[in-house]
């Protein structure tokens, strides 16, 4: 990534040409990249962007990842139904193209986790899936026959 953003900033500086919105661009399709240990994971992976420009204004939520590193994200709505949030039948039509409905299908435990902290992650999931339609499942990561996984 950071090799990607230093070649666009030689570019602007060689060719003096800026690409509009690139760094918008750029982190949409950060969204779609995918390690190769993963490929084997046939997830979705959904991005919802409204506009572009509205990408500057809203940062998103920042915090700490598990390496201590800044890291940011967006909270999406699960199974947030806002089309009828709107009285006027037209808007509700209008908003359901526009808003998607996400739910989660399965969860997918990493494979260095142990059967506790997979029980202690469902337990605290919980009350958070009582309000769901769908409920997910539970499935270990194919990758944990691959690694000495924990028992």
């Amino acid at each position: 990534m950071l090799r990607t953003i230093q070649a666009y900033n030689e570019f602007v500086l060689t060719n003096s040409f800026v690409v509009n919105n690139f760094e918008a661009f750029f982190y949409n399709l950060l969204a779609f990249h995918k390690q190769k240990i993963y490929q084997d994971e046939a997830e979705v992976r959904l991005l919802f962007n409204n506009d572009f420009t509205k990408l500057h204004e809203d940062r998103g939520i920042q915090d700490l990842n598990s390496k201590m590193q800044f890291c940011t994200y967006r909270e999406l709505a699960l199974e947030d139904c806002r089309w009828n949030k709107f009285e006027s039948k037209d808007y509700q039509k209008i908003a359901k193209r526009i808003f998607p409905y996400v739910s989660i299908d399965s969860v997918i435990f990493g494979y260095r986790l142990s059967e506790q902290t997979k029980y202690e992650i469902m337990r605290a999931l919980e009350p958070h899936l009582e309000t769901y339609e769908n409920k997910p499942n539970f499935v270990d990561s194919a990758l944990a026959k691959y690694f000495n996984a924990p028992k």
